[in-house]
């Protein structure tokens, strides 16, 4: 795990202490491995780490009951929780008013308006640190080798997943676009999406790291209307309710309405 060592502080020293709470809220960009921030807890507790990955409501009531019974400390890592339902995420609120006496629940976010205001009331809530540039580079030096498309990433796991896709090929692609967008037919640019993933079980290239790439090109050739028309619809990506497919098509003829030369 790199980074995080201003929040890694703060939670050692309440570990230390005695101090930490039962029930936490980590906040992280996505790809900051804040899901490694149990597996650190535990270690440090000398506790069972268990990760949970499944966030449907008859899932976390199982959990819920376990904890209760469990003979050794254990944490409760609810890892990516940002989709959890209404009745799932209320389903702790027993853990939060009567703590298991071995048992701690980690639940990790993107963000933390995608929680409940009786939830985010009721957890302590903790933020991930930004990493910073020599951070990412020395990520992307040790594991790839390069660390040419960093600028572009926030976090190591979006490093891992720019990588994943090719990245030589990825920014290729992306500057096609963006040279020849406003040009081509509209039939031909709605044919841009065929290339994008919308959902995690989707092939293609990722729909954040595409606009983000878009938008390093922009900034390289002085398009400041196409930065700032891109940065809003990434924006709009926080909503976890939002059609993609649908904004992607928007954001398509949102770019080609820019006049040429547009700054």
């Amino acid at each position: 795990m790199i980074g995080q060592k201003n929040l890694l502080s703060i939670i050692d020293k309440q570990l230390s202490e005695n101090s930490f709470p039962r029930f936490s809220i980590i906040i992280g960009s996505r790809g900051s491995e804040s899901d490694k921030i149990g597996i650190h807890i535990a270690k440090y507790l000398g506790a069972n780490c268990i990760n949970i990955t499944d966030i449907k409501v008859d899932t976390i009531r199982t959990i819920i009951q376990e904890s209760y019974k469990v003979s050794t400390i254990s944490v409760y890592n609810i890892i990516n929780a940002d989709g959890m339902s209404a009745q799932a995420q209320n389903s702790l609120l027993k853990v939060t008013e009567e703590p298991p006496n071995k048992a701690y629940f980690i639940m990790t976010l993107e963000d933390e308006n995608n929680t409940l205001p009786t939830i985010r009331s009721r957890g302590t809530i903790y933020h991930c640190d930004n990493y910073t540039q020599d951070e990412l580079m020395k990520y992307a030096e040790e594991k790839y080798g390069v660390f040419q498309y960093c600028g572009i990433c926030d976090t190591p796991g979006e490093i891992d997943l720019l990588y994943s896709m090719k990245a030589d090929e990825f920014y290729d692609y992306v500057r096609k676009v963006a040279d020849n967008i406003s040009t081509v037919s509209g039939s031909n640019a709605f044919k841009i999406a065929d290339k994008i993933r919308f959902k995690d079980t989707d092939e293609g290239y990722d729909l954040i790291l595409f606009w983000k790439i878009f938008q390093c090109i922009s900034m390289d050739n002085e398009q400041y209307d196409r930065i700032r028309t891109t940065s809003a619809f990434l924006n709009l990506l926080r909503i976890k309710s939002i059609n993609r497919a649908m904004l992607f098509d928007k954001w398509i003829l949102e770019i080609r309405r820019l006049p040429d030369g547009d700054n």
